[in-house]
């Protein structure tokens, strides 16, 4: 009787193992025939920035449209288009053709440049305060 209760136990030891093992490889298995395996899921992509820098001399002004042209670009002012020279609030007025700019616009679906900001960068050596101009006397 020792000689079949080993079998018996072998056989179902084998078994064991070979439902383990069928089971462990099922879902490999799930594909069907003629089913394209599926691609790896892409990575997040970044959300589409909706501005842009930009940096230049101002090379012509249009008042009456409201409009710099900056190199080849040219750029539409809005209500909400934010001016500042040396860090303080600005106007469409206190841009001279020759400033050097920077800033941010947005491209509208009709292709339109909009400024969201533009930075009025100030000449070198301009605002460097009222020691600068004692010096240029003194000299």
């Amino acid at each position: 009787m020792k000689p079949r209760r080993i079998i018996k136990l072998a056989l179902i030891g084998l078994a064991a193992t070979l439902a383990l093992g069928l089971t462990s490889q099922l879902p490999a298995q799930e594909k069907k025939e003629g089913e394209k395996p599926e691609a790896p899921a892409a990575p997040e992509a970044r959300p589409k920035r909706d501005t842009a820098p930009f940096r230049g001399r101002v090379q012509e002004i249009n008042k009456t449209e409201m409009t710099i042209k900056v190199g080849q670009r040219v750029f539409h002012m809005t209500s909400t288009t934010r001016i500042t020279k040396a860090g303080k609030p600005a106007t469409f007025d206190e841009i001279a053709v020759g400033n050097m700019v920077t800033g941010q616009y947005r491209k509208t679906p009709e292709g339109r440049l909009e400024l969201i900001s533009l930075k009025i960068v100030p000449a070198e050596g301009a605002g460097q305060g009222q020691g600068s101009q004692e010096k240029e006397k003194a000299e």
